[in-house]
């Protein structure tokens, strides 16, 4: 495997697995594990794969590369949803606080684009004289712009609602919205391109992953910010019931000061 590679993307490969390296450490001493579990998971889950990848690539054929490739894929995808998860579960706590039907209109949008990748996984999957390969590359491809497009989804709606994020989801958050939407879209053009658009492709979702893990880097090391948390509907009935009783005795106090007077 390691003759297809040039200088260039053994370098680039090595510089990257270094960052993911320093990542995964940061994210370990600022105690990841806890604020963001799945998170990490996922973060411990890349750093070791691309790793093995590495080492597969110089050691071992070519086959064996690509089967090891679409199996971490795979794993990584179901990673991803699970992140997702978190970053709205982070985003949109607690849950009694969102207007009525918010939870079912964000619900129906996930549903009409995930229903979109998935119909068009059907009419144009993914071509390879392997079957299984064939498989592997169209299941990435819908995983990848389902998760994407859910979490542009849970974004958007958050951003509607001016709910404040903790700094580091916020970071996190950015950086999986760089790197999904890029290879959301290179994943799909694979699927029509010309194998001469490949390497090209290649190399750009290479820097936007580069440029993620630079994100999340960031984003791990910033010092966490306490967050408002919006009021729930009983507190809110309890606030205005407490508002309704001081305006009661304020005004039973305003009458028996004007009556005082009137007598005096």
């Amino acid at each position: 495997m390691k003759q297809y590679l040039g200088s260039l993307d053994f370098y680039f490969w090595i510089a990257t697995l270094i960052l993911q390296l320093s990542l995964a450490i940061s994210a370990l001493r600022r105690g990841a594990a806890k604020w963001a579990p799945r998170y990490f998971a996922y973060l411990v889950f890349c750093t070791l794969f691309q790793a093995g990848m590495f080492l597969t690539a110089q050691l071992l054929p070519y086959a064996v590369y690509v089967e090891a490739y679409f199996t971490g894929t795979l794993v990584s995808s179901v990673l991803l949803a699970l992140v997702v998860y978190d970053i709205f579960r982070l985003a949109f706590d607690p849950l009694t606080s969102l207007p009525p039907r918010f939870l079912a209109r964000l619900g129906a949008s996930v549903v009409f684009f995930g229903g979109g990748a998935t119909a068009l996984a059907f009419w144009r999957p993914a071509i390879s004289l392997n079957a299984f390969f064939a498989l592997c590359r169209t299941f990435e491809r819908t995983s990848y712009t389902i998760v994407a497009l859910s979490l542009w989804c849970v974004v958007m709606y958050a951003r509607s609602l001016g709910i404040p994020w903790k700094s580091r989801i916020a970071g996190i958050a950015q950086g999986f919205l760089l790197y999904l939407s890029v290879e959301s879209i290179r994943v799909a053009i694979f699927g029509f391109a010309p194998q001469s658009w490949f390497a090209p492709l290649d190399w750009i979702a290479r820097l936007a992953y580069a440029g993620t893990v630079l994100i999340w880097l960031g984003a791990v090391r910033r010092p966490e910010e306490v967050a408002a948390q919006l009021p729930t509907p009983e507190g809110l009935l309890s606030l205005r019931s407490w508002l309704m009783q001081m305006r009661t005795q304020t005004n039973k106090l305003e009458v028996a000061a004007q009556t005082k007077w009137s007598e005096e």
